[in-house]
């Protein structure tokens, strides 16, 4: 188990830094969302449960244009029980992104004398993405691991500024228990 653990951390690792250190051929984004979360947690040894929500979740993430309808997205999670506290859950997240469609804004022709230029903006961009994420738990020194599903949008305030709003499911697993994570956030992201 701590072989693949290790192997996967640096799959994740080595992902990161090719995805930062790309020629700039496609845009850029930084995203900021907060929000709040549900954690579930079960005890492999004696299957006992627990659960716990609050308000307290933030990411902090940078995403690239992959292809026309992909972004690839390299995150830092933390869930925190009320907002600031001692018991927070805290990893980082490898994302790929798939818009099925946009809804643009009408377009406005601008320009010179002689050359016009039409630009219309993606108003409206719902998304699903999947991910691999690594959890680690304040009290506790073991790694977690696992996948997880996002359902979400982009919707256009002005440029290079966007709403960004998602609802995440992880499950993650470690030595001794699993991991579930729902977490519904809303943010801005910024376009460079």
């Amino acid at each position: 188990m701590m072989r693949w653990l290790n192997f996967s951390l640096k799959s994740a690792l080595l992902a990161g830094l090719l995805l930062f250190f790309t020629p700039p051929a496609f845009a850029h984004e930084v995203n900021f969302s907060l929000g709040a979360f549900y954690l579930g947690s079960t005890l492999k040894s004696t299957n006992k449960t627990g659960s716990s929500f609050s308000l307290g979740s933030y990411q902090l993430e940078y995403r690239k244009d992959l292809l026309s309808r992909f972004e690839v997205g390299l995150g830092y999670s933390v869930d925190s029980m009320n907002f600031v506290s001692s018991y927070v859950c805290y990893g980082f997240d490898l994302a790929v992104y798939y818009f099925p469609f946009t809804i643009t804004r009408k377009a406005s022709p601008s320009g010179d004398r002689n050359i016009i230029s039409i630009e219309s903006m993606e108003a409206f961009k719902p998304y699903l993405g999947i991910s691999f994420n690594q959890r680690q738990l304040s009290n506790s020194s073991i790694n977690f691991i696992g996948y997880g599903g996002i359902i979400g949008f982009k919707y256009a305030l002005f440029n290079p500024i966007e709403l960004n709003a998602a609802i995440r499911y992880v499950s993650v697993n470690g030595v001794d228990r699993a991991i579930n994570i729902i977490s519904g956030v809303a943010g801005i992201s910024f376009n460079f």
